[in-house]
């Protein structure tokens, strides 16, 4: 690993000077609004000293291009000379920086602070850390060294997994690891950075501890067949015989009670899909309850699947399904292992049961999970000059995607912008 993961005391983060020719430029200022210096200060509160780097795959051109019409960039990419040459999103990026040092923008910019490890104990400078480890902890509780990190992130175990653990030991791994994030852990998690990010600092510090005894793949395979069986074995799964272990009812995020960490899941991923549902909503007949309804979709979780009493029932919920022309999305404990393949099942559910729902909408809020964010926080800023609007009361922020929003002044409302398609 390269020597700039080992140290603890110096900025990795060195301004470039600023081309003069972008600072005020008419083509650009012609089109640039309150809101575009907006979209600046909001991402140099969040984002901090990386306001204008491509932080988790989007820079500051991207939210710059996302809100501004095509048609407004099109015509202005062909006149302006500054585009000759250069890609948009460069010229953009050179304007920002300037548009946020003239404007004063960058007194909103908290600087990097000394921070003392959790881990070693030593002391060190928040951008001391390079970029690849910002994004495995979060911009907003870098409380570990970068050295420290480097050393979890980047041993062979957490890269590849350990070849040597044995088979009660990988069964108290995934129990363990279900149990920190209170949800079913996917085969191949703590591989991408936002597995760790979206994490708060203490079931970060479990995580660190629990990865270093992470099987590999080939390991899980020759104790368990599987990652699905091995869940099952550890009781963190149903199997249609076996009650699991870690308890049968928890809380979603949303506040909902869950009959299994299988249902919790799901309720989770809906919630960070934005869809609205509601659990437990009687049947047109039968006295029978689906697990959820989203919009007019009814979704059942199959966590007994195999048991025969309740796969007849779940026969009887299809046929008044069908009976009444609902649309019906059965969900196995196998599909809670791959996020990716079940976002793209609920997605196409709700497509086909006719709702109006931009699947790349969702596809790009739950894909990669949190990123930099562990959350959402309204921001009073409404202008740049100082002044406010009583009428017209709003902020921009980010999603945990670093997705874009603005928030009209109704309290819940929340009014997407754009899903950039960009992953």
């Amino acid at each position: 690993m390269a020597s700039k993961y080992r140290q603890r005391d110096e900025s990795l983060y060195t301004e470039e000077p600023i081309d003069e020719k972008y600072s005020n430029d008419p083509h650009i200022l012609s089109w640039w609004t309150d809101t575009h210096d907006l979209i600046l200060i909001t991402r140099i509160k969040r984002y901090r000293w990386l306001w204008h780097k491509g932080v988790a795959d989007r820079g500051v051109s991207d939210d710059i291009l996302d809100i501004t019409p095509e048609a407004t960039i099109t015509h202005w990419r062909d006149i302006d000379p500054l585009c000759r040459g250069r890609t948009i999103k460069k010229v953009l990026t050179d304007f920002a920086r300037s548009r946020a040092r003239d404007a004063g923008l960058l007194s909103h910019l908290r600087p990097a602070e000394w921070k003392t490890c959790k881990l070693c104990g030593e002391p060190f400078i928040e951008d001391s850390l390079p970029l690849p480890l910002i994004r495995r902890i979060g911009i907003n509780q870098i409380v570990f060294c970068g050295p420290c990190l480097t050393d979890i992130f980047f041993n062979d175990v957490s890269v590849r997994g350990t070849q040597d653990i044995a088979h009660d030991d990988a069964l108290s791994y995934m129990r363990e690891l279900a149990s920190i994030l209170g949800y079913v852990p996917p085969r191949d998690f703590g591989t991408t950075p936002e597995d760790t990010a979206s994490l708060t600092t203490e079931q970060q510090l479990a995580i660190f501890e629990v990865l270093q005894r992470r099987p590999s793949i080939q390991r899980v395979r020759e104790l368990f067949g599987s990652w699905f069986q091995a869940l099952v074995d550890a009781g963190v799964l149903e199997d249609g015989t076996q009650q699991m272990v870690l308890g049968t009812k928890c809380l979603a995020k949303d506040g909902h009670v869950c009959l299994s960490l299988g249902e919790k899941t799901i309720d989770d991923l809906l919630s960070s899909l934005g869809i609205t549902h509601n659990k437990e909503v009687l049947y047109p007949e039968g006295n029978y309850r689906a697990d959820f309804v989203a919009r007019d979709l009814f979704i059942e979780y199959l966590g007994l699947a195999g048991n025969p009493d309740y796969d007849a029932k779940t026969k009887l919920k299809q046929r008044v399904c069908k009976k009444h022309g609902i649309k019906l999305l059965l969900i196995y404990p196998k599909d809670l292992i791959a996020r990716d393949k079940l976002v793209d099942k609920m997605i196409d559910a709700l497509i086909d049961g006719g709702e109006a729902y931009e699947p790349t909408q969702a596809r790009t809020r739950a894909h990669g999970q949190l990123s930099l964010f562990d959350g959402l926080e309204r921001d009073s800023d409404s202008s740049t000059d100082g002044t406010t609007d009583d009428n017209v009361s709003h902020a921009l922020d980010y999603d945990v995607n670093g997705q874009l929003y603005l928030f009209p002044d109704a309290p819940i409302s929340r009014q997407l912008l754009l899903f950039p398609p960009r992953w």
